[in-house]
């Protein structure tokens, strides 16, 4: 008898015992460790690994793509379903929808960007108190690049996009960023904050709006002060040994920005506009400091002064180099090992539609998914169809998924999904008139802050300085304020984001345009603004799940016990059923959770790690540990 290899040993295994037969060959042979320390994730796995094994992956968005490439890559039979008319889910980058733009702009990708990814619609929709869908509200992207339109400019056009969803990548977010090398994502810094961004509140400084240097030093300088004279007085003796005081001394000479012990104050607040240090006996004006008073009594740190110390918030972060939709289109033009069968994934994806029902089955024993879906069909009928799938990957938002599950074991399934709470998000986006906020503001890159319920914030370009164009995001809300200004008509929003948008650059003394109509007729396009509220937009239901779940906030009753309702659904899978995407992740609203959990789902699936059965165990299929 001919001695087979290790290779052909194991599919022998996988033919007749499944997955869970190879992985159990695997551990008892030593090919397989059930700690799993040494699985290098980001390795694909043998294409022979799913022979025979068939995938159902709900969602085509990026955590979804993610698993259906793994999936297909390792060998399985892979089939994507998308209930939307697009790819993408929430990363969305919106392009312009100039015929000549979109010929020339796919022209430079060299392949590698499928035309049918490239988005230009915005689709809100209205719906009835039972979440059916009344209408939908379609906006096209009129952005352009008008004097190359005009034949005014020889070459290419400027690259102008608005990332509707996701806009930044923390440097600690290292699936995602180890799914940027593995895919050829090519990244750039993005500027979340910089001192030259603004700051406005009506209650502080006559409501005019502030440079964050200014008010951060500021601020500095006032506890510096403080803090010297606590020491000076000897109110620090127990708090600090004297061995250190001198250091101490030393310390907050750095930190307030003093020059010396004469309080000389340096040039940390800034300049005035325009009065930089010049020639000669030009030394530049210094920004004025801020009162203390006015800094505590009308609370001038709310609108966003310390945000960049957040986690998530880094001074300087990354994102994707031309538009956040390379995260997941550069996934469907990376071609499938040969082993796999080659190919792009895109083959194995079906848009429009929408999954009907997904049924725990058992055959001969074995745990499957049963699932049914529609896609068009002759006018406006649809066609159905079912297949029965040995696993099924869900992607789909909690609440969705709720209507449509049947017969799982885990005890009101259907009723814990309903509970997970969403939270609501809008954006503007504007096609901005020059680059004014370079040339006038001395902005480059960064967020300004408003103290505004529907604004909050306008992003600035972090990318092509001093080119003919920009894209601004022009206001951004969440949570109760974003449910209602997704209540106003388009030009209702776009109103309120060119009110806000002219006061946070109102700077007193630059003869600058400062009122309404000149923002909407000077600064920006006003008729070619767009917004997205994603609560309203097609098969979602917010920006993000709530952190009130993640936390554990949330509870329900659970075999006789109170007890998160976070803990009953992160246990996985669910018979044949594992759940995916940011939703069920830790970095709930950001991409990284969205890799993180289909990895876990795909090497749970390959028999590579234990699904968590409890808390206690839940470490074994995490990103991390793979």
């Amino acid at each position: 008898m001919e001695a087979l290899t290790r290779r052909q040993f194991l599919t022998k295994i996988g033919q007749t015992l499944g997955v869970a037969g190879v992985a159990y060959a695997m551990q008892n042979t030593g090919l397989m460790s059930m700690a799993h320390a040494e699985v290098d994730w980001h390795d694909t796995l043998p294409p022979d690994t799913g022979t025979g094994k068939s995938v159902a992956v709900l969602g085509a968005g990026v955590s979804g793509l993610r698993a259906a490439w793994e999936l297909a890559a390792a060998g399985f039979d892979v089939t994507v379903l998308e209930a939307a008319p697009y790819m993408g889910g929430r990363s969305q980058t919106i392009r312009p929808s100039s015929g000549a733009y979109k010929s020339n702009w796919l022209g430079r990708q060299n392949g590698k960007f499928p035309a049918s990814a490239y988005h230009t619609q915005i689709i809100q929709e209205k719906r009835d108190d039972k979440n059916n869908v009344l209408e939908s509200h379609v906006q096209t992207c009129e952005f352009t690049d008008d004097a190359w339109e005009k034949g005014d400019i020889i070459g290419d056009p400027d690259d102008i996009y608005l990332n509707a969803g996701p806009g930044r990548i923390p440097s600690f977010h290292n699936a995602l960023l180890d799914h940027c090398r593995k895919f050829d994502v090519d990244l750039e810094p993005f500027t979340f904050t910089t001192r030259q961004n603004l700051m406005q509140k009506d209650e502080f400084n006559d409501g005019e709006p502030a440079r964050l240097g200014r008010v951060k030093s500021s601020l500095r300088e006032h506890m510096t002060k403080i803090l010297r004279k606590l020491e000076a007085e000897g109110k620090l003796d127990e708090t600090i040994e004297e061995a250190e005081r001198a250091k101490f001394r030393k310390l907050l000479t750095a930190f307030g920005g003093f020059d010396g012990e004469d309080d000389k104050i340096s040039n940390r607040r800034g300049y005035e506009q325009g009065e930089g240090p010049g020639a000669w006996l030009n030394e530049g004006k210094i920004r004025p400091q801020f009162n203390l008073t006015d800094l505590l009594n009308d609370e001038a740190w709310e609108p966003g002064l310390f945000n960049d110390t957040r986690v998530y918030w880094q001074t300087s972060l990354m994102q994707p180099t031309g538009g956040m939709d390379r995260i997941w289109t550069n996934m469907l033009t990376k071609p499938l090992p040969a082993a796999a069968g080659g190919g792009m994934i895109e083959r194995l994806v079906q848009v429009d539609a929408p999954v009907t029902k997904i049924k725990n089955i058992s055959e001969a024993g074995t745990e499957k998914v049963d699932i049914t879906w529609s896609t068009p069909g002759e006018g406006d009928a649809r066609t159905e169809h079912n297949r029965v799938f040995d696993f099924c990957v869900s992607t789909m938002g909690p609440k969705r998924l709720a209507v449509v599950v049947e017969d799982f074991s885990l005890a009101n399934f259907s009723e814990h999904l309903k509970q997970v709470p969403y939270t609501a998000s809008c954006k503007v986006g504007w096609q901005s008139r020059g680059r004014w906020f370079e040339e006038d503001y001395e902005i480059y890159g960064g967020i300004s802050w408003i103290a505004d319920e529907f604004m909050t914030q306008m992003w600035y370009p972090s990318q092509d300085f001093h080119s003919r164009n920009a894209t601004l995001t022009g206001a951004y809300n969440r949570g109760p304020e974003s449910l209602d200004f997704a209540k106003l008509s388009l030009s209702a929003r776009l109103d309120v984001a060119a009110e806000q948008g002219a006061k946070l650059h109102n700077i007193p003394g630059r003869g600058l345009p400062v009122d309404v109509e000149k923002f909407k007729s000077e600064m920006v396009y006003f008729d070619r603004g767009l917004s997205i509220a994603w609560q309203d937009a097609p098969y979602q239901d917010g920006g993000w799940q709530d952190h009130a779940f993640e936390h554990g906030d949330e509870k329900v009753t659970h075999n006789g016990e109170e007890v998160t309702l976070w803990s009953v659904l992160a246990k996985q899978p669910i018979n044949a059923l594992y759940l995916a995407g940011d939703w069920i992740s830790h970095t709930p609203g950001w991409q990284e959770g969205s890799i993180r959990t289909a990895m876990a789902s795909v090497y749970a699936i390959a028999g590579k790690c234990s699904p968590a059965q409890s808390l206690e165990e839940a470490g074994a299929c995490r990103y991390e540990n793979l």
